[in-house]
């Protein structure tokens, strides 16, 4: 009994002494090799040297500006649309017609001419104005090779219809691709040296989203840059710039017996301009 307890003693006595080493030792140990992180100082060392850049990386990238857009450049394609009153739509082959515009900010748009940007459809601040030149917009007329009814059958010469623009300006929305864009211009009718008919003035708010009128009507499509449709999908058949804008107006009569009771106006004509729209 006696060795017995001696013995448990003497484990005793060699257990205080090997955990009072431990913790002698642990004491002594470098944060670097303490339990719990196992690495060298070197490794230590180079692993807070790449948390550091990462970190500065990252601000540096948030902190980078987006690119300036100072003007825009409109090109219209040959899968444009026109269509007046009861007639056949035309399909419009306009490749080769078009603009630039400048650029700027919605909201320092308004400010310039007193607009509220709270009363008008820019009061996103990804919003921006564009504005054509109307003498510097080309907008191929309308004759046997351009215009087809149905899309099949050229418009008989020596029919033309000569579009002349007097304004095309509007918002664009980066983020979503909407647009809205007044468009003003006059369609003159001529028939070679028999005929030649007052200019049809054509006013309407061309869109990416629905124009309704009495009779016609018209979808638009937003702009692919932005990414996303309306919907919320991405339009990836179209190409990065594509846009397909349409807008219904009002005609008034012109004054012509003639044209007014061809065309029955006062009646819609339908536009449907489909162009590749590119931010610079």
């Amino acid at each position: 009994m006696m060795m017995s307890s001696s013995s448990n003693s003497m484990r005793t006595t060699t257990t205080t002494t090997r955990t009072s080493s431990q913790a002698s030792t642990a004491a002594r140990r470098p944060p670097s090799l303490a339990r719990g992180n196992r690495r060298c100082p070197a490794v230590a060392a180079a692993a807070a040297a790449g948390d550091a850049a990462s970190a500065a990386t990252t601000t540096t990238t948030t902190s980078t500006p987006s690119k300036t857009i100072t003007r825009a450049t409109l090109r219209t394609t040959d899968a444009c649309e026109l269509a007046v009153s009861i007639y056949p739509f035309f399909r419009y082959k306009a490749a080769g017609g078009g603009g630039d515009a400048t650029v700027e900010p919605a909201a320092a748009a308004a400010a310039a001419t007193g607009t509220d940007p709270a009363s008008t459809t820019a009061t996103t601040p990804t919003t921006i104005n564009l504005t054509f030149d109307p003498t510097a917009l080309r907008i191929p007329a309308l004759d046997y090779r351009t215009a087809y009814l149905f899309g099949v059958v050229p418009i008989p010469p020596p029919l033309r219809i000569a579009i002349e623009p007097l304004q095309l300006s509007g918002t664009l929305d980066r983020a979503t691709g909407e647009a809205r864009l007044t468009f003003d211009a006059q369609f003159c009718f001529t028939a070679g040296a028999l005929y030649r008919a007052p200019p049809l003035r054509v006013q309407t708010v061309l869109t990416t989203g629905e124009s309704v009128g009495a009779r016609l009507s018209g979808t638009g499509r937003p702009w692919a840059g932005a990414g996303v449709g309306s919907n919320g999908s991405s339009n990836s058949s179209a190409s990065p710039t594509s846009i397909r804008l349409a807008g219904v107006a009002r005609v008034p009569k012109t004054g012509d017996a003639l044209l007014d009771a061809f065309l029955m106006l006062p009646n819609d004509a339908l536009a449907v301009l489909e162009g590749e729209l590119e931010l610079l």
